[in-house]
């Protein structure tokens, strides 16, 4: 189930804890590939960590 996932992710890069947020979105992704939310979000948040 990725939404938890989703939202975990949300909930860290909103406390900037942009690498838990990134592997969130990622774990979201392992599990529903064609989750763009969760794409979108984890091209965000790699762009933070940078």
């Amino acid at each position: 189930y990725h939404f938890p996932w989703y939202n975990l992710g949300r909930a860290y890069l909103a406390k900037e804890m942009y690498r838990k947020a990134k592997e969130c979105f990622e774990h979201a992704l392992d599990i529903e590939p064609e989750y763009e939310l969760a794409r979108n979000a984890l091209a965000r948040v790699r762009k933070l960590i940078q």
